[in-house]
C-alpha cells in the first residue's frame, strides 16, 4: 500500500483518505486543502501500517474519508483507531458481496477481463460535468470528454497505472475481501451516487440503512463524485 501526503499542514487536524482500487494521487488534485490529508492507495501488497499509524499519532484530531474498495480496506485496517469523523464514498465495509457490495460475479468477472476504457467511462461516467469543474485529470487529457472515453485504451495510460499491476491488485482485493471483514466499523456518514455504475447504491443503502448512526448522503453523480467537490473541507463537512 502506497502512502502520500496530498496535502500539509500546521494545523492539529489530518484527513486519512483511502482511495478505491485504481486511485492515484493526481485523481484527487483539484482538491484543496487547509489541513494535512494523506492518501493511502496501491492495494496490491495490503501493509505500510506501522508508517500510518505512525502518521495518525502525530495528529490531535483525525477524519477518515474511505472511497469505493477503500471503504471496506479502512474498515479493517483501522479498526483500533479513533476517529472524529469516518466517511464513506461509494462502498461498504464488505466491499465484495453479493448483497453488501459488488457481486462476486461481476468482480470476478473484472478480474478476468479487466477492460481499462470501459472502467474508465463506468468510473467518471461518459458526460462532461459543469464547465466550471476542472477539466483536467493530468497533463492536458481531458478524460471525461466522449471523443477521449470513446477511444482506444491507450488514451487511458496518464490515468491510471499499467494493466499489470491493475490486475494485481484486483487479486489482492478479492483475496482480503474472502477474509473476514470489519462490518461495525463507525463509520459516521454515507456518501451514495445515485449514478454509480461501479459499485451498486443498493448495496450501498441496504448496508447503511441497518446502521443507526450513520448519516446517508445521496448525490447525482457517478462512481467518481469527486468532481462535486472543491475542497476536502467540503467533504469532511458530509
Amino acid at each position: 500500500m502506497n502512502i502520500t501526503y496530498l496535502a500539509e499542514s500546521t494545523k492539529d487536524t489530518l484527513v486519512v483518505f483511502f482511495g478505491g482500487f485504481a486511485s492515484l494521487p493526481h485523481h484527487f488534485a483539484h482538491l484543496h486543502a487547509t489541513t494535512s490529508v494523506v492518501m493511502c492507495y496501491g492495494y496490491q501488497r495490503l501493509d505500510s501500517m506501522q508508517e500510518l499509524r505512525t502518521i495518525l499519532n502525530t495528529y490531535k484530531n483525525r477524519i477518515l474519508i474511505a472511497f469505493s474498495m477503500g471503504v471496506c480496506v479502512a474498515a479493517k485496517l483501522l479498526d483500533s483507531v479513533c476517529f472524529d469523523k469516518a466517511i464513506a464514498i461509494n462502498g461498504t465495509s464488505a466491499g465484495i458481496d453479493d448483497t453488501f457490495g459488488i457481486s462476486n460475479k461481476l468482480f470476478m468477472r473484472t478480474v478476468q477481463s479487466l477492460d481499462i476504457a470501459m472502467f474508465g467511462r463506468m468510473l467518471f461516467g461518459t458526460n462532461s460535468l459543469e464547465s466550471n469543474k476542472p477539466k483536467y485529470l493530468h497533463s492536458n487529457l481531458d478524460f471525461r470528454e466522449s471523443t477521449a472515453l470513446d477511444s482506444a485504451s491507450s488514451h487511458f495510460c496518464e490515468l491510471f497505472a499499467p494493466r499489470e499491476i491493475l490486475l494485481e491488485e484486483l487479486a489482492s482485493l478479492q483475496y482480503f475481501c474472502s477474509c473476514d471483514q470489519n462490518l461495525d466499523f463507525p463509520y459516521t456518514s454515507a456518501l451514495i451516487a445515485r449514478e454509480d455504475k461501479i459499485f451498486p447504491p443498493s448495496a450501498c443503502e441496504r448496508f447503511f440503512i441497518q446502521k443507526p448512526n450513520v448519516k446517508i448522503h445521496y448525490l447525482n453523480a457517478p462512481h467518481f463524485v469527486f468532481y462535486h467537490f472543491n475542497t476536502w473541507e467540503e467533504l469532511c463537512a458530509l
